[in-house]
């Protein structure tokens, strides 16, 4: 009998399958939302095409909201003085679309955003940084366009970018990485197959002194960022799909990038490349 049970449970269809995860979803969201002093929500691995429901936003006590890897469709809420304890606020891997909402960028405790991998469009929010108080900001894999905004540049507490796969630029289709110049925490940045050129011509005398992860593949850079002299904790390197002609500087090779365990410059125009000197590297 209990075989039995178990054959019929496997031959359900789909649908009703999809159905039983719905309901779940409801009872869960249901469960939310009575909650008025709710602090963390977690919802996930939900395989539920729907909207993410408008009430959501109005947990004034909510710190915590993850909502990643489901099927949430449509536009993220858009509500003026919502969700004003926010510090976490994670939607990545779903299939929301629209713009990304000026508000998020007035949120004062929030501290990690992310709504990768999904079908943002328009522009990147120059309100997306006036909290001051924002570490870590996940775009990528989305279709924004338009300007990076330079706004971006007065946040000293960002440590992570994540804009890869993107539409990012000026008019001329060029980011210029001065505009990440003044952010001396950052330790993740990632510009890569945005459909632009990276400017690298920033003083050779700055450096990202916590830099750890830097990827500019596909950046149509023509040589080596010389800021990277400096950059004496760099751990991951990707240089490749440019333009990149010649050969290796010296000061590439130099004992202050010993950190280095990941380097790709693949793809490029390079003619020589000297010995690597550090022990941790893998190219």
């Amino acid at each position: 009998m209990q075989h039995e049970a178990s054959s019929k449970l496997l031959s359900r269809p789909a649908a009703a399958i999809e159905l039983s995860s719905f309901c779940l979803f409801l009872a869960v969201l249901l469960v939310i939302l009575l909650l008025d002093h709710l602090c963390f929500c977690l919802v996930t691995l939900f395989a539920v095409n729907a909207a993410i429901v408008p009430t959501i936003i109005e947990l004034q006590n909510l710190k915590l909201l993850q909502l990643m890897l489901n099927s949430f469709t449509g536009k993220i809420p858009n509500a003026e003085a919502s969700l004003p304890r926010l510090q976490v606020l994670q939607l990545w891997s779903n299939q929301l679309s629209g713009e990304i909402p000026n508000y998020l960028g007035t949120q004062s405790d929030l501290t990690i955003l992310d709504l990768s991998m999904n079908n943002l469009s328009g522009k990147i929010p120059d309100e997306l940084c006036h909290s001051g108080h924002l570490v870590t900001l996940g775009l990528f894999s989305n279709s924004l366009q338009g300007q990076i905004p330079r706004s971006l540049n007065t946040c000293k507490s960002l440590e992570a970018i994540h804009l890869r796969k993107n539409s990012s630029g000026n008019d001329e289709g060029i980011v210029e990485l001065d505009m990440f110049s003044n952010l001396p925490n950052l330790r993740f940045l990632d510009l890569s197959y945005n459909g632009v050129s990276v400017s690298s011509s920033i003083n050779s005398s700055y450096t990202w002194p916590n830099l750890q992860y830097l990827s500019l593949a596909s950046c149509s850079l023509n040589e080596f960022p010389r800021f990277l002299k400096g950059s004496k904790h760099l751990m991951s390197l990707d240089l490749s799909d440019n333009k990149i002609h010649g050969q290796n500087p010296k000061w590439i090779l130099n004992k202050g990038l010993d950190t280095l365990s990941y380097l790709n410059l693949s793809h490029n125009f390079l003619t020589h490349i000297e010995r690597l000197p550090w022990e941790n590297e893998n190219t």
